[in-house]
């Protein structure tokens, strides 16, 4: 892992004060807010070969345990890309 990817990953984790919540209500908004749901994976989707950076969040979630939720955001912008069960979290669409 480059030190350049190594400095990103560094500096997402530092803002999960601002990515985490639009997440949350993501997944809280598909239950009607009527769901408990714990963090449980971050997974980063994309290297330095790639121009833009993509992390994937997994969420254990008390309303479908056996699939979960997961979701993928861009970095810096934070923006959702994709949501689904667990696996949404794990592969990128190529």
């Amino acid at each position: 892992m480059t030190q350049e990817l190594k400095n990103k990953v560094a500096r997402l984790i530092n803002l999960s004060a601002t990515w985490y919540p639009p997440a949350v209500k993501k997944i809280k908004d598909e239950f009607n807010g009527d769901v408990d749901l714990w963090l449980v994976g971050l997974n980063i989707l994309t290297d330095e070969t790639q121009k833009e950076f993509i992390f994937g969040l997994n969420f254990d979630v008390s309303k479908d345990e056996e699939h979960g939720r997961g979701l993928q955001m861009s970095f810096p912008s934070f923006e959702i890309i994709k949501h689904g069960d667990a696996e949404a979290s794990m592969f990128l669409d190529y």
